[in-house]
């Protein structure tokens, strides 16, 4: 071997020198091999956190469905993939159905009357680990009463009264309402369920409110049954009451019309007409108050008609006569 070869065999390194060098490059290289391949990493403590439970809220039964509503904590949806719901008639909770996250609210339609069902919800997260099992709710549906009749309302000053006809039977009553373009939600407009067959309203001037009436039977748990033929209220329609007490006294260049205003908070005000010479009644002035001047053609005799404004409608009128030579 020449000294130019020997030279160079003594610079490369032989044995277990060389082992070890390929072990460290291995262990250095190793990450950037896995992020190539697009291998995960191990899983996080997080992958095994158990998510936080669900909490049954209320139940009820309306119609062929018995609704369930639960509630989740506030920025937990994105730990979870969705519930589960389970029910039990028999003392073995059994899963009925799954829930997106975003979901608070269950129908069950799989059901028989005077059967008792015990309802639980639980969350679980996408790698399967389940949350513990929310609070159970009681249930045992009974038929529900007919829908109630001959729905009607009656406007009172600034509020709307509802009556109809019960259904007998103990029957309670939930009131339902909705606004031009929109849907009934599931909570009634009541607090708590009517004993009664009327129910008072605001009245809303500037909507078009829309009302049904469901009967229901309290067992702990609301059994609702249809709902009512649906009432219109629509502030546009109403007919406000006539002016009351119209009187007049005069002078030698006016006449002074007064009257008592009518109790309904949404009127718009008065509108004045007038006849003289035996013509047509004309309309010469409207008001917001309950009076007005004429200074017009004085001496001359006239006939009035005052009207009370709703929104839209006129009330039927009041009139007066005014003789200037009688009153003198």
């Amino acid at each position: 071997m020449s000294a130019r070869e020997k030279d160079h065999s003594d610079s490369l390194p032989s044995g277990p020198s060389v082992v070890l060098s390929f072990l460290v490059l291995a262990f250095i290289l190793t990450p950037f091999f896995l992020l190539s391949c697009g291998k995960k990493g191990p899983p996080t403590l997080r992958s095994f956190k158990q998510p936080p439970s669900p909490v049954l809220e209320s139940v009820l039964h309306r119609e062929d469905a018995i609704i369930i509503f639960w509630s989740f904590p506030r920025g937990k949806e994105k730990e979870i993939a969705g519930f589960e719901v389970l029910r039990s008639s028999d003392g073995e909770y059994r899963k009925i159905a799954e829930a997106d996250k975003n979901v608070r609210s269950f129908a069950d339609t799989n059901f028989s009357d005077n059967t008792p069902y015990q309802y639980m919800v639980i969350a679980r997260t996408s790698s399967g680990i389940a949350s513990p099992g929310s609070n159970m709710l009681r249930v045992r549906p009974v038929q529900p009463p007919r829908p109630p009749e001959d729905l009607s309302f009656t406007v009172k000053s600034d509020s709307v009264i509802l009556s109809w006809t019960g259904t007998g039977g103990g029957s309670l009553y939930n009131i339902h309402r909705r606004f031009e373009g929109e849907e009934y939600g599931m909570a009634p407009v009541n607090d708590m369920p009517l004993s009664v067959n009327s129910f008072r309203d605001e009245l809303f001037i500037d909507r078009t409110v829309f009302y049904t009436v469901r009967s229901l039977r309290d067992t702990g748990v609301w059994n609702e049954g249809r709902p009512s033929r649906e009432l219109v209220v629509s502030a546009r329609e109403l007919v406000p009451s006539a002016p009351e007490g119209l009187s007049y006294f005069t002078t030698s260049d006016r006449v002074f019309l007064f009257w008592k205003a009518p109790e309904e908070t949404w009127i718009r005000g008065f509108r004045i007409y007038r006849r003289m010479n035996e013509a047509g009644y004309s309309l010469i002035a409207e008001t917001r108050i309950p009076a007005f001047i004429d200074a017009d053609n004085p001496g001359i005799p006239r006939d009035y008609r005052i009207t009370t404004l709703g929104p839209e409608k006129e009330s039927p009128a009041a009139g007066i006569t005014v003789d200037f030579s009688k009153d003198r």
